[in-house]
Parts: C-alpha cells; sequence; structure tokens
C-alpha cells in the first residue's frame, strides 16, 4: 500500500538532474515511482545506469521515497496516545470501584 501519490518517472528523475535515463526507464516498463520499491543496483545496470554515482543518486532518491512513504503510514505516538488514553481512563475508574 502506498500512502503517497507515485511520482511520474519523468519528473522523479528530472528532479535529481537525471533526465537523460526517463527513456530507458520507460523502455524497462517504468512510468511512476510506484513500481521502483526494491530495485537493486544491478537492476539498475540492465536499465542502462551504468555511472555508479547515478546509481547511488537513484538507489539514495528511492531509500528517501520509501522512508517518506513509511512515515506517512506510521501513526504518530501523540494519536495512539489519544486513541487509548479513554481506554486508559476507563481501566483507571474501573480499578477504583
Amino acid at each position: 500500500m502506498h500512502v503517497a501519490d507515485p511520482i511520474p518517472i519523468p519528473d522523479w528523475l528530472s528532479s535529481y538532474k537525471l533526465a537523460e535515463y526517463v527513456p530507458k526507464f520507460e523502455a524497462a516498463g517504468y512510468d511512476s515511482t510506484d513500481f521502483l520499491q526494491g530495485v537493486t543496483s544491478d537492476e539498475l545496470v540492465e536499465i542502462g545506469v551504468t555511472k555508479p554515482g547515478h546509481k547511488k543518486k537513484i538507489l539514495s532518491a528511492l531509500s528517501a521515497l520509501h522512508h517518506k512513504e513509511h512515515l506517512l503510514m506510521s501513526k504518530p505516538v501523540s494519536l495512539i496516545f489519544e486513541d487509548t488514553l479513554p481506554f486508559l481512563l476507563m481501566l483507571s475508574c474501573s480499578s477504583k470501584l
């Protein structure tokens, strides 16, 4: 499940100044970041990304994207507490009876 909207490959690669790889990613069947989760360095070579610095940049960007999605899917502690507070108060009151 993805919380963040997928980013079109041309937009995503251009934002990292790697637009030269757009045709290669599209030829390999990638049209958005939604399908890039788990792509490895070897797979990038198969796509046509052979420069080590470019592979590193793409893998780092994918990691950041995955981390961002993970944060969006995580529930903040304050909300967890907010959800459990009524239950905790109920327990506290019933133990005093």
